[in-house]
């Protein structure tokens, strides 16, 4: 995982739900497309950085397609955000104000992962089966 800078600096993050149809070439993000589908505050906050600085690296694959993004928050300012692929093992760090992305690689199937993925799973509506 790269290092997000200012995360001590994190009071909220967003849940987005991301929704490709609406912009599916990454490669030029300035943010990730979607709706937000939850906020997390206070503990839960340094719960989910915890988890996502502690995920592994894995080899990626190809597909690229994240159904799940955080946006990290310092009140209406936005710090980053990182996009998610459980598929293909592919994380994409955006740094707000710079135009660059940064790609990295993560295990799905380790704790840290599984347990990022099931808080995800849990804002969405039961009927809802995004991966």
């Amino acid at each position: 995982m790269p290092l997000i800078e200012g995360a001590r600096d994190v009071r909220e993050i967003d849940v987005i739900a991301v929704e490709l149809d609406r912009d599916p070439h990454w490669g030029g993000w300035d943010t990730v497309p979607g709706d937000v589908i939850g906020t997390w505050e206070d503990e839960r906050v340094h719960e989910v950085l915890g988890l996502v600085a502690a995920l592994p690296e894995a080899e990626g694959m190809r597909c690229f397609v994240p159904s799940y993004a955080i946006r990290l928050r310092r009140g209406w300012s936005t710090l980053a955000e990182v996009a998610f692929c459980f598929q293909c093992h592919n994380g994409l760090l955006l740094t707000s104000g710079i135009a660059d992305t940064d790609m990295f690689t993560f295990d799905p199937d380790s704790k840290p992962a599984v347990e990022l993925l099931r808080r995800f799973r849990a804002l969405r509506p039961p009927t809802d089966d995004a991966a």
